[in-house]
């Protein structure tokens, strides 16, 4: 690969793009004292080094010679066009760049939570105050009618209303299979886990079965299928999952609990150097106000007719 080629392949600009936005994020903090001064752009040999580690990660081979040039040329290149645009103020301006630099501090607050570990009493605690993120799907025992809405077509509703009276009047001996149109799926449930019956039949289908009264026929309701009657004749809440089947889980959601915290925390430190002032619109009546003062002093200037 030439150095001409290498310059431009999306991958290798994409590299030092990632590079060159951290010394966009050094050099928006200020110069560090030793620093280089501001006409120097000198590429130190940890810099060198990063640039091929990450050729290496993008290529899995080491740069050839040619290309270890090339791609420090482009660095530098980068460089320059970086510190232009602090000069210019670009870097206040643009959001892209805006947000990538808040990004990389929010990832400084984060770094204190990245290292703690949390102990089995601590992970328990979370998941016992967190049952909403680990607690097993409600299960129903149900049975429904389908009809086909390509059979009845604009008659559906009142199909399903007749039959609807019609299972109520047959109460619990009422057999959903015989009065049901053709269907490729079951008739009947038994203790189904509520978010799979939602997955399968669509939203409103799942909301019914959860909310139903026991033991009565309810419906009409639409599915990805068709038109739908249900009974639901059981209900078994979900439970609490042990920790042996939820451990990482658990970990990865304290984990990222913590990281919330410390980076609000860090946000908040960081605006406590701050004096924040938000400017409001004047009120309207201020405003209305305003205007007619000054069409009255206006009018009084500016004698009938024009004359002086």
């Amino acid at each position: 690969m030439t150095p001409r080629t290498l310059l431009r392949e999306p991958l290798v600009h994409f590299v030092l793009i990632g590079a060159a936005l951290v010394v966009l994020g050094r050099a928006a903090g200020g110069r560090r004292p030793g620093a280089p001064p501001q006409d120097e752009l000198r590429v130190s040999e940890a810099q060198a080094e990063s640039l091929r580690a990450s050729f290496r990660g993008a290529w899995g081979r080491d740069p050839t010679p040619a290309e270890d040039g090339a791609i420090i040329d482009l660095f530098v290149r980068e460089e320059a066009l970086v510190r232009e645009a602090l000069a210019t103020g670009m870097a206040r301006e643009d959001t892209v760049v805006r947000a990538r630099l808040a990004q990389r501090m929010r990832f400084l607050g984060a770094a204190a939570a990245d290292e703690s570990i949390p102990t089995q009493d601590e992970l328990e605690a979370f998941r016992v105050g967190h049952p909403e993120m680990f607690t097993s799907p409600g299960r129903a025992t149900f049975d429904h009618v389908f009809l086909d809405g390509k059979v009845w077509g604009p008659r559906v509703d009142a199909r399903s209303a007749e039959l609807l009276e019609t299972l109520r009047g047959l109460g619990p001996d009422a057999d959903p299979e015989r009065y049901s149109d053709p269907f490729r799926r079951p008739y009947h449930y038994d203790l189904y886990a509520e978010d799979v019956v939602e997955r399968t039949y669509g939203s409103a289908f799942g909301a019914l079965v959860r909310g139903a009264p026991l033991g009565e026929w309810v419906g009409p309701v639409d599915s990805v299928y068709g038109v739908h009657l249900v009974r639901v004749t059981a209900r078994a809440p979900g439970e609490l999952l042990p920790m042996d089947t939820v451990r990482e889980s658990v970990a990865i959601a304290w984990r990222e609990q913590r990281r919330a915290e410390a980076t609000a925390a860090f946000e908040d430190e960081l605006l406590g150097k701050y004096r924040v002032v938000i400017e409001q619109p004047a009120p309207e009546s201020a405003q209305q106000s305003d205007q007619q003062s000054d069409q009255q002093s206006g009018q009084q200037s500016t004698p009938p007719g024009g004359a002086p």
